[in-house]
């Protein structure tokens, strides 16, 4: 049943007349708690007997506080509009012939492909991922101003100027409200020193260069997350060019290359974590079993996503869940036994067990998710726990897997 269908609807006749020469009447949409969910007046149209907004408009929380407060014309919003969120703030805009047009509004901005507007309506649902709440800025009817966008937990997702393309200091967030990076932009492209952050309650960096034009140029300085310099280089014009220092924790030069216009023409050979051939073929090794985990996992989510809508079914998410973890579980077991036959260079021994450590995560909360389903079948009282502990395994798995894809990423620099 939509949520529409949970909603009283009747329609009020008062006096007036509309521009059209149409008998002005008021529509009223209640929440399922008796409370006033919109109200607007309305005529209906001469030849299709539509209902066509006209005048005044004004929706509610299910509190009685107002939501939005404007106008409609034919149809479409014109004019001076109030939004008031679940704690009273309100920003106001202006609309012009069903379009935003000056103000604050809050909208949904989706990041597929840059950052653009997708699904205007207010009442959208979040969950989708990569969409954002956000409060934009609008002058003549194009983002020009203030631009704040928000994750589902209410912390911020990016912060800063929007001026006809992108103008002024920039801040991105990571989802638990530390700052992953920051920097200035003109026209759209990055200018000028621009700061990227490791997550965790402390400013560390984790790199920082200076842009022009929107392409690196001078010194690019990444750091370990304990402080120290990683590596240093030079950029001219967007391209590597000169020496390129590779350090270890301790601050001793472990590596060295020489760059000319963005390619390695001395000492190209080794990476911090050996031959350069040697990490490319690893690396060409793991990458079906990197992709073959990431598949099952994905078959596993599927099951519990498809319980969602019912939170309150939890037999069906027992038994879905351990009906998928029955069908994917014997696949990964026997993806972890030919994973162990990989020889990883020595260097990248310490990932090479976190890989198979990710492995054995899964397995266990696969495992577990098939017990906790026999004992609630079973009308034990184990279940509860058991599934706490599936949890407490997944929430772990995909701590690892962040930290896998950054050393990953480290990994296909040093290459």
């Amino acid at each position: 049943m939509t949520r529409l269908g949970l909603l009283m609807m009747l329609g009020l006749m008062v006096g007036g007349v509309g521009g059209c020469g149409e008998d002005i009447k008021v529509w009223v949409v209640k929440h399922p708690n008796g409370q006033v969910m919109e109200e607007y007046q309305y005529y209906h149209h001469p030849e299709t007997n539509q209902r066509i907004k006209d005048g005044w408009y004004n929706s509610y929380y299910e509190n009685g506080e107002y939501w939005e407060v404007g106008t409609y014309k034919d149809n479409k919003r014109d004019g001076k509009w109030g939004f008031f969120t679940e704690d009273g703030k309100e920003t106001r805009g202006i609309w012009r012939d069903g379009k935003k047009w000056s103000g604050e509004f809050w909208i949904n901005v989706k990041t597929d492909d840059g950052w653009t507007e997708t699904e205007d309506e207010i009442r959208d649902e979040w969950g989708e991922v990569g969409v954002f709440r956000g409060l934009v800025t609008y002058d003549e009817g194009e983002w020009n101003g203030f631009l704040v966008l928000y994750y589902e937990n209410g912390n911020k997702r990016r912060e800063g100027l929007w001026r006809r393309g992108g103008q002024g200091k920039w801040v991105e967030y990571y989802d638990s409200g530390g700052v992953e990076w920051e920097g200035n932009n003109v026209d759209g492209k990055r200018e000028g020193k621009w700061v990227e952050y490791y997550e965790g309650g402390k400013r560390r960096v984790e790199r920082e260069g200076n842009y022009v034009d929107g392409k690196l140029e001078g010194k690019v300085v990444l750091y370990y997350e304990s402080g120290g310099v990683e590596k240093e280089g030079n950029f001219v014009d967007g391209k590597q060019e000169g020496k390129l220092v590779w350090y270890d924790e301790e601050g001793n030069i472990i590596d060295g290359d020489i760059y000319q216009d963005g390619v390695c023409v001395e000492m190209c050979d080794d990476t911090p974590y050996g031959s350069a051939a040697d990490v490319e073929k690893y690396v060409a090794q793991i990458a079906p079993y990197v992709q073959q985990i990431s598949q099952l996992q994905s078959q596993y989510e599927t099951a519990l996503a498809a319980q969602q809508g019912d939170s309150n079914d939890r037999r069906g998410t027992g038994r879905n869940l351990a009906n998928k973890a029955e069908e994917v579980g014997p696949e990964l077991r026997t993806l972890q036994t030919t994973f162990d036959t990989v020889e990883p260079p020595a260097a990248l021994a310490p990932f090479h067990r976190d890989i198979r450590k990710l492995i054995a995560l899964r397995l266990s909360a696969y495992d577990k998710i098939i017990d906790g389903w026999a004992d609630e079948k079973a009308g034990g009282d184990r279940h509860k726990a058991i599934y706490g502990d599936v949890e407490r395994a997944q929430d772990e798995a995909n701590q690892l897997i962040l930290a896998l894809n950054a050393q990953m990423q480290k990994i296909q620099t040093a290459l």
